[in-house]
């Protein structure tokens, strides 16, 4: 089981159990997002919870409740609490389909490009292919692009939604262009809310391990500075970070630079992908290794997508 920290500490002005709603909704979600919890991963009981946190077991309740609605988790009565597939919409593949996509990822382990893996076996099929890239702030929104594009020669297409986690009143500009929609954790619902009955693939990504243990070591050496584009990527990153990353870093938006006088070649100063471009600093997001920020179940996720789309596209 993976173990969390005491919550219940509120707000000036809040409930406390407003307040720990959020606290327990945006420590699963980020953990979720930089990968330190998977599907099927084991959550403390409500009652485990409640006991560390002093907060009323029904606010627990009602807390685990709506991530339940979220598709967030699944509560099994007598059983426990366990983190569901956060998939927007899976799909189904015949033999042929699950062969090409499993050729495709190992494809992307190995740094080969969709285009170089469907030109090797002569087909174009999938040429043209977009994908829909759901998120808020510019930091993520550039940082998933770039990854879809580089990582898989599909052409990356911004579709922009409110930063808040409530359901979408209309569907994104954009949406009827694409032919997947990936997203990120933070976005999940408003992703299954803004596909709706569409037949579109949709794969919610997650950071990889190495690229979370590598930010955490850094942080262990000493402060970090995290130069970055949008504001509201700073507002996300506190919501979720546990305390000790939270006290180790800090973010300075691209106009701040200078006046701050942050050393853009110190070890201990890392810029996303979107702050380096405007910089005009070498493109990569936050660390030059791992050479992916993505998972591998996340990849996974995605090629079974291309290749799902790819099949119908030369059925």
């Amino acid at each position: 089981m993976k173990k969390f920290p005491a919550y219940g500490r509120s707000a000036p002005g809040r409930s406390k159990s407003a307040d720990f709603e959020e606290q327990l909704r945006a420590d699963i979600v980020g953990r979720l997002h930089t990968g330190l919890l998977r599907p099927g991963d084991r959550l403390p009981s409500i009652r485990d919870i409640s006991d560390r946190s002093g907060v009323d077991h029904r606010v627990v309740a009602r807390a685990y409740r709506a991530l339940e609605a979220e598709g967030m988790i699944i509560i099994r009565h007598q059983a426990g609490v366990f983190v569901a597939a956060v998939k927007a919409r899976e799909g189904t593949e015949d033999e042929r389909t699950a062969w090409a996509a499993e050729v495709l990822l190992q494809s992307w382990e190995r740094g080969l490009t969709r285009s170089s893996f469907f030109g090797m076996l002569g087909g174009s099929v999938t040429s043209g292919l977009r994908c829909g890239c759901l998120e808020s702030n510019e930091d993520h929104m550039v940082a998933l692009c770039a990854e879809i594009e580089l990582g898989f020669s599909v052409e990356a297409v911004p579709l922009r939604v409110d930063p808040s986690p409530g359901p979408v009143t209309s569907p994104p500009a954009g949406l009827d262009e694409v032919d997947i929609v990936a997203t990120s954790v933070f976005h999940a619902q408003q992703a299954r809310a803004a596909v709706g009955e569409a037949e579109l693939p949709v794969v919610v990504l997650s950071v990889g391990k190495d690229f979370t243990a590598e930010i955490r070591r850094r942080a262990q050496q000493g402060p970090l500075t995290t130069v970055i584009a949008d504001p509201r990527y700073a507002e996300r990153a506190r919501a979720y970070l546990n305390p000790t990353l939270r006290n180790a870093v800090s973010f300075v938006t691209i106009d701040e630079v200078e006046r701050v006088g942050v050393d853009l070649n110190s070890e201990q100063v890392i810029a996303t992908r979107a702050a380096r471009r405007s910089l005009g600093l070498e493109d990569y997001h936050l660390i030059r290794t791992p050479a992916s920020l993505l998972c591998r179940e996340s990849a996974a996720d995605l090629c079974g997508a291309i290749a799902r789309v790819a099949s119908r596209r030369s059925a």
